[in-house]
């Protein structure tokens, strides 16, 4: 590696602001957001909010007459408030939500009973920590090792 190649190194390196990695950031959570929406709908399937507090639980009418299985809230009926959901990744912070037309009666369900809606999307903290680590740290590696080969 000659003078002139450390020098490209070190422009490259310097362009790359706080606002460039936070680009890249969400570049990285829109290429992987099939993931993070699993994730998502997984902890709605186990009946955990995205704080990682327990929906309420299914009533004893619910249980028994609508064949609803005892324990939390899953969100689930045909699939479609699942299907729904998508991130907005173009600014942070990021943001989930669903298409679904049931999401604003779902919020309001999960108030009346006592529970934070704005917790419905999003991810818990080991979720979060795992498309984190997985996911955009690999990205942002990669793209950091971009920038340092010699061209």
């Amino acid at each position: 590696m000659n003078l002139q190649d450390l020098k490209g190194i070190v422009v490259r390196l310097k362009a790359t602001t706080p606002e460039v990695m936070r680009k890249q950031t969400l570049k990285s959570l829109k290429n992987n957001q099939e993931t993070a929406i699993n994730f998502n709908t997984d902890q709605l399937f186990a009946g955990e909010l995205a704080d990682g507090s327990k929906m309420p639980d299914y009533s004893i009418t619910s249980v028994t007459v609508f064949n609803k299985p005892p324990g939390p809230w899953r969100l689930y009926e045909t699939g479609a408030f699942y299907r729904g959901i998508f991130m907005q990744t173009d600014k942070f912070p990021v943001v989930f939500s669903s298409k679904d037309s049931k999401t604003g009666k779902i919020a309001d369900m999960l108030a009346a009973k006592g529970g934070n809606p704005d917790e419905i999307f999003g991810l818990n903290k080991q979720n979060l920590k795992d498309i984190a680590k997985e996911y955009v740290l690999p990205d942002l590696q990669s793209f950091i090792r971009s920038l340092i080969r010699v061209r």
